[in-house]
């Protein structure tokens, strides 16, 4: 998933967020459905452990303390979310999410 909106500070109906799948290169768009390549930054990477409803938590702890005390900033460009299993057969206690915030380069 691709999250280009804080849920913080954008009001519901105003956040925007892109399903993805990977793909072959071969495969074209077409209506609704679209391609896009993501990539080609450096990304802070944490995995969250528990439902979606608390991924906010994650985010927090990952740019509120681990950037800073790491000497990062946060880099622009989209949050991506990798999800490694399915709600429909895990508990949202045992969900596992990887996320990926992008880092600003290095002067």
């Amino acid at each position: 998933g691709v999250s280009y909106d804080d849920p913080e500070v954008t009001p519901p109906d105003k956040l925007r967020y892109d399903a993805c799948i990977v793909v072959d290169d071969k495969v074209r768009a077409s209506g609704d459905v679209g391609v896009q390549t993501i990539g080609g930054t450096r990304y802070a990477i944490t995995t969250h452990k528990g439902p979606y409803e608390c991924l906010s938590e994650t985010y927090a702890a990952l740019m509120g303390q681990w950037m800073p005390a790491n000497g990062q900033e946060p880099g622009c460009g989209p949050c991506l979310e990798v999800y490694l299993n399915s709600p429909q057969n895990t508990p949202p206690e045992q969900l596992l999410t990887d996320v990926h915030v992008p880092l600003k380069d290095a002067p």
